[in-house]
């Protein structure tokens, strides 16, 4: 298996599996893959992720997929990891997550529920939660960088 960016074939791949997974592929444009992690072996896609920036400093997890035959192999918790490391390579402090069927296991990953009259405009401004995502999903956010103990104006990773 390997873990990479998403490259010029993927595409199709990428969409066939969002859709199989109940996921939005509308609102997908190039610029966003640029952001997505695939984990393939050979040819074959196994799973996907995503990350959005919103602003400069937070993010929105998309598009975390793994196909139905891959699944229960971590694949999604690989991809994840990866997504994350590479959110907060940008500089981003924080990432939200909206769902309606993994609140539990981003639970795990120390995401935390937030009331959708706390999201900030940004996460507000996106087509995931003004139109694509159900009223029903949840809301989770996860803290990514925290002030260095030796100095508070440098943020690290948690």
């Amino acid at each position: 298996m390997t873990l990479g960016f998403v490259q010029l074939g993927d595409r199709a791949s990428i969409y066939a599996l969002l859709r199989e997974s109940g996921l939005p592929t509308d609102d997908i444009t190039p610029e966003h893959l640029q952001h997505f992690l695939v984990m393939k072996e050979g040819d074959a896609l196994l799973g996907v992720a995503g990350v959005e920036r919103l602003s400069a400093y937070r993010g929105l997890v998309r598009s975390l997929a793994v196909s139905p035959v891959h699944r229960g192999k971590r694949i999604a918790t690989q991809l994840y990891t990866a997504i994350e490391n590479h959110a907060c390579s940008m500089g981003m402090r924080e990432v939200y997550a909206l769902t309606t069927t993994i609140e539990e296991w981003l639970a795990r990953l120390d995401f935390e529920r937030v009331e959708r009259n706390s999201i900030p405009d940004d996460v507000r401004a996106t087509h995931e939660f003004s139109g694509l995502c159900p009223t029903s999903a949840v809301v989770m956010r996860k803290t990514l960088r925290v002030p260095s103990e030796d100095s508070p104006n440098l943020y690290v990773c948690a």
